[in-house]
């Protein structure tokens, strides 16, 4: 089997999926640790600018990082009604915790489609609606 077919092959299963600026992404529903309400977020000084700061859950630190901002679009400001998806990504070789928060204007399902996340495109496939990027992992 060819190795292109084969690393596709690999990424197949559940995703939270949701919609950022009518584009649609996907978490590996496995990275997914848990969905809550917005609370208090605390601001860091000297982060980047999509570095909203941090929670904490549960006595746990969490960044919060602002995939709109980070993929270049309009910052908006959170509602009652925004939920932070906490995830478990790896990064320098060690799994911590991020919150991405998702504002009422986006749709958050969950489908079995093969789609990743954050920011480098890997692949492309076929989906119901045309092709979807599919992305790894990145900082």
């Amino acid at each position: 089997m060819d190795q292109a077919v084969k690393a596709m092959a690999n990424r197949e299963g559940k995703y939270l999926t949701f919609v950022l600026v009518g584009e649609e992404y996907g978490i590996g529903i496995l990275k997914v640790k848990e969905v809550i309400g917005i609370m208090a977020i605390t601001t860091v000084p000297q982060t980047p600018a999509y570095m909203t700061g941090v929670i904490n859950l549960r006595g746990k630190v969490i960044p919060i990082v602002d995939l709109r901002v980070k993929f270049g679009m309009e910052a908006v400001d959170y509602t009652e009604k925004t939920c932070i998806i906490v995830v478990e990504i790896a990064n320098s070789g060690q799994n911590v915790m991020i919150g991405i928060p998702i504002l009422p204007d986006h749709q958050v399902g969950q489908s079995l489609s093969m789609l990743a996340m954050l920011a480098l495109v890997t692949g492309l496939y076929r989906y119901k609606r045309g092709n979807k990027a599919l992305s790894s992992p990145a900082g």
